[in-house]
């Protein structure tokens, strides 16, 4: 297999490429994406990117869960300014299901999840809305993005391009077809086995392949200078682009 056909196989389907935002879900090659985001009220705070390891006090704080190099399985907690929430993806190359739950909340008026619509990378297509559902059509293809509750228009959200809000008072599902809470965590559940006995099957090893496995998948990204897919050595590291070290990506290769 030579690199372009290499790169024919890996720059396909639903993952979280984007390397600004893992609670952002892109579709490739087409380069279309389902942001998600958080409005907070006592200060009109949003946090429009999310990411793993920021420490101040004021930063979102997520704790990663074990995951597939795909969509298909991943899990994480994520807590900020009030609101405890847990976010799990299911589905395939083909198919983006993204559950998320709220755990605690100690802010004064809950937060609402804004989910926005957009083309990453400078891709060609359409992004739009009609009567409160997302889409985009890209090429001869086209995607609908479903909300499993009501939604209603996202005003004051900063959103640069269509999106909708939703209130963050029950689990929601954001898919590419119709899905309930409870498909979802029954989608989810099955995957998750199936993860968990791939990565048991290296008996005392499985926790440091565990480990090493969720930290490659968190941080592999699409990066459109050289048209791939990379797993750098951190997402925060990476500014809008991608940050490759020497030794890193050596020991990413063996790992």
């Amino acid at each position: 297999m030579n690199y372009q056909e290499l790169k024919q196989k890996t720059n396909v389907g639903w993952n979280t490429w984007n390397t600004l935002n893992v609670l952002s879900y892109s579709h490739l090659p087409e380069g279309f994406t389902v942001n998600l985001s958080m409005q907070e009220y006592s200060d009109a705070a949003m946090l429009r990117e999310s990411l793993i390891g920021r420490h101040n006090d004021a930063d979102e704080k997520i704790v990663p869960g074990a995951r597939t190099y795909g969509i298909n399985c991943s899990q994480m907690t994520l807590t900020w300014r009030g609101m405890k929430l847990d976010v799990r993806t299911t589905g395939s190359e083909e198919e983006l299901i993204v559950l998320i739950t709220p755990l605690e909340q100690t802010c004064i008026k809950t937060q609402k999840l804004i989910i926005e619509a957009c083309l990453m990378w400078g891709r060609e297509g359409i992004v739009g809305k009609k009567d409160g559902h997302l889409f985009g059509e890209c090429g001869d293809k086209r995607f609908d993005i479903y909300v499993s509750e009501e939604t209603e228009n996202a005003v004051y959200t900063r959103s640069l391009s269509p999106a909708v809000a939703v209130v963050l008072d029950r689990p929601i599902v954001v898919s590419s077809r119709p899905c309930t809470a409870e498909e979802a965590m029954v989608l989810w559940t099955a995957e998750k086995a199936k993860l968990d006995t791939i990565n048991n099957a290296f008996g005392t090893h499985s926790e440091a392949y565990t480990a090493m496995k969720t930290c490659l998948a968190w941080d592999t990204i699409y990066e459109m200078e050289h048209d791939r897919i990379c797993s750098t050595v951190s997402r925060i590291w990476n500014g809008s682009g991608y940050v490759l070290f020497d030794w890193d990506t050596y020991f990413a290769a063996l790992m």
